[in-house]
């Protein structure tokens, strides 16, 4: 490196003076604020017991069912004595929960140090062996604390960390340690099913049965406290960083977090944030600039994370401001004849090469420029939802990135720079389930054969990267077009399927109006079941919509069915034994229509045939004793043989079950949404390629031909019990550089 170029810096502040970070904690709140901590104490207790109070009346039928699927015994045994457990000791297991989560959460609000994690060093010389049911133990727990930490909303869990912090008068409440945290609740309960049983096998059982109730309730919990909060003034508005999979393998493992307005509450002395620029450019502001660029010269994470915040600050569009000359033209060009040599190299070229090039011919804030664009590749080259071979070809990048971000020094903090852009747009496309990427494919060709046009002839024009994306999603358009043609018959296929079922739900709601308390259960059973799945089938094969005459057809058969089995009159006799032939040989042909099973057709029409004959005996006994014939109200036959339907109130309107548990898990799903779903230990990801009209049916599609079509509540399980996720849409690379700005 050139020593006596001068030092190209911008103005910072610190984050905060070491005295701040060295205080003693505060006191405990008092006054108005010791009211507030009461009151969201109280919130937060109410209701976290709940959500257990609803747990413990449905776990036993949770657990009940899981017996019944268990294929060993032994946990069989186990998922029953649970069960026994659960309804002999439900009140006391509440009670516990409410007495150790209270004790928790007081223990780890407490103003002091004392609720800390210990440090890897604090036992390196005491080691002790764990014992094979601990480690089950707590690889169970992380799992459980993982399927709830994968279903909260990010933003309302770091409101709750900030606010519940500013509180009680600390910077910062970690993530695991805070006392609304999964790891607390699961603290509380082991406490309190400990308590009541001495088997592990039982208390595993139990916590994994509470473990739905717990994930899906968090979020709303977590919009209670924040919203009680915030209206008492505490952060009413919060800045945040988002850390991506994986982010916690370099430097720290929390996200940082700014406030915008004051912490609000008495809390005056908000710390200040790395990222902000000065606009003084004072000497002491230089200096402190001077001390971070120091530190990420000499590889301390904290010095190349402060400097990451800098160039990320989007105040760093403001060029004309700062004082950084353009660089060097040399370097450029060295970095434009790298560019050349890789360009037709399936690696690209070497980080050290690069490094080497730019330490050589550069100055500091180039050289870190480069290390923070390598850390931001590494992070891309981390990312589990795009493929290797999209990764290979992302990681040819790295030049043609260094000499973009050098000859633009507003590349880290501009998401619409064109490079970013064509970045982001390859990684979209790359975490696509549905396109081939496999080798030779023409999706991943057409990716290598753009980027070697590229890397090869970009100098200095950015358009090269416009031009680029337009071609990366022709290319896109022509991979899809591949899939569409089966997905489209899978759709069809779901299509047809929920409109069926609309109309069996609007067929069995058209019947259970007709029917009356003196219609015999086999013909109830018939029509609630077979006939209504003929009505369904009635359905035109073209289109959405109903045949209507061949739905009032089946629907008048129902209803002709129905009389033939009320109390009749004498003189009614002599129309039901001309009317039976049709009605026969109707069913029969409805019957048709959906396979009946030959031995329940048999059944049925046999005891159809003795119901007949005791009402028509039944009548000639009435008329031979004097008794008033029976009054038809809703169903009668007219004189010329019609049967005649009169409603006694409104047709209920046919829509399907409301679920409210279902509809806020399905709720932001939409098409195009990535879904990871795990298999037998492993997780693949697929795209939700189809949602039906009605939401009742969901299609996850990736390529080649593996589809899965799910209904609503089947979708919306997996969903609540961590069997699925939804993948982050965020870019790849805007991920990848707010890690680094954290």
């Amino acid at each position: 490196m050139n020593s006596d170029r001068p030092v190209e810096v911008n103005a910072v502040r610190e984050l905060a003076d070491m005295a701040n970070r060295n205080a003693e904690r505060p006191d405990p709140p008092s006054g108005p604020r010791a009211a507030l901590v009461d009151e969201c104490r109280g919130l937060i207790h109410d209701r976290l017991n709940d959500v257990i109070a609803q747990a413990m009346s449905r776990i036993t039928e949770d657990l009940t069912s899981e017996a019944l699927r268990a294929k060993r015994y032994d946990h069989k045994l186990a998922l029953l004595e649970a069960v026994m457990l659960v309804r002999e000791n439900r009140l006391e297991i509440e009670e516990r929960f409410r007495d150790s989560f209270a004790a928790v959460y007081l223990r780890r609000l407490a103003p002091n140090d004392s609720d800390q994690p210990a440090t890897a060093d604090s036992n390196s010389d005491e080691l002790s062996l764990v014992s094979e049911d601990q480690v089950a133990d707590l690889l169970q727990l992380e799992r459980l604390i993982a399927r709830a930490r994968s279903v909260v909303d990010p933003q309302e869990a770091l409101g709750v960390r900030a606010r519940l912090g500013a509180l009680t008068d600390r910077e910062w409440l970690e993530e695991s340690r805070h006392p609304v945290s999964p790891e607390a609740i699961y603290e509380a309960l082991r406490v309190a099913l400990k308590d009541v049983s001495a088997r592990a096998e039982i208390q595993s059982a139990l916590l994994d049965a509470f473990e739905p109730y717990v994930s899906r309730n968090l979020n709303g919990i977590y919009q209670s406290i924040n919203q009680l909060l915030k209206s008492n003034h505490i952060l009413p508005q919060i800045k945040q960083a988002i850390v991506p999979e994986g982010a916690a393998n370099r430097g720290t493992a929390e996200s940082a977090q700014r406030t915008s307005q004051s912490r609000g509450a008495g809390a005056s002395n908000a710390r200040a944030d790395d990222s902000g620029v000065d606009p003084s450019w004072t000497a002491e502001s230089i200096d402190r600039l001077q001390s971070v660029l120091a530190m990420a010269l000499s590889g301390q994470p904290a010095g190349l994370t402060r400097m990451a915040r800098i160039l990320a600050n989007p105040a760093m569009l403001e060029t004309e401001r700062l004082p950084v000359q353009p660089v060097w033209a040399p370097l450029v060009d060295s970095l434009t004849a790298l560019q050349q040599i890789g360009a037709g190299q399936t690696q690209g070229v070497s980080f050290p090469v690069l490094t080497k090039q730019v330490r050589d011919q550069g100055t500091p804030i180039d050289l870190v420029t480069v290390e923070i664009v390598g850390m931001v590749f590494d992070y891309i080259h981390g990312d589990r939802r795009l493929p290797d071979s999209i990764k290979q070809q992302l990681m040819r990048l790295q030049v043609v990135a260094v000499k973009a971000a050098l000859l633009d020094r507003g590349f880290f903090a501009r998401r619409q720079h064109p490079l970013r852009k064509l970045i982001d747009r390859i990684s979209e496309v790359g975490a696509d389930p549905d396109i081939n990427f496999a080798s030779g494919s023409p999706m991943l060709t057409g990716v290598e054969q753009l980027l070697t046009e590229v890397i090869g002839t970009f100098k200095t024009d950015l358009q090269i990267f416009e031009d680029a994306i337009e071609k990366v999603e022709s290319i896109e358009r022509e991979a899809l077009a591949l899939s569409a043609g089966s997905l489209a018959g899978t759709a069809n296929v779901a299509a047809r399927m929920e409109a069926e079922q609309l109309a069996l739900i609007t067929a069995r709601a058209e019947i259970e109006q007709r029917l009356t308390s003196n219609v015999p259960m086999f013909v109830r059973e018939f029509l609630l079941d077979a006939w209504s799945r003929v009505m369904a089938r009635t359905r035109a094969e073209q289109g959405d919509g109903i045949d209507a005459y061949a739905w009032g057809f089946a629907l008048q058969s129902a209803e002709y069915l129905i009389w033939s089995v009320l109390p009749k009159r004498r003189d009614e006799i002599p129309r039901l034994a001309s009317t039976l032939p049709r009605l026969i040989r109707d069913l029969n042909n409805g019957l048709d229509l959906i396979e009946f099973e030959p031995q329940l057709r048999t059944e049925f029409f046999d005891a159809l045939m003795k119901e007949h004959t005791r009402e028509i005996d039944s009548a000639k006994q009435r008329a031979t004793r004097g008794e008033p014939d029976p009054i038809q109200v809703s169903i009668s036959i007219s004189h010329d043989g019609s049967v005649r339907y009169v409603s006694k109130e409104h047709p209920k309107s046919a829509v399907l079950p409301e679920n409210d548990e279902i509809d806020v898990l399905l709720g932001d799903l939409k098409r195009g949404n990535r879904i990871e779903v795990a298999d037998e230990g492993d997780a693949r990801v697929f795209k939700l390629a189809w949602v039906s009209p009605a939401r009742t049916l969901f299609i996850l599609s990736r390529h080649p031909d593996d589809s899965m079509t799910l209904q609503g509540s089947e979708l919306a399980t997996m969903l609540g019990r961590g069997l699925a996720r939804v993948v982050s849409d965020e870019s790849a690379l805007d991920l990848a550089i707010t890690s680094l700005t954290v």
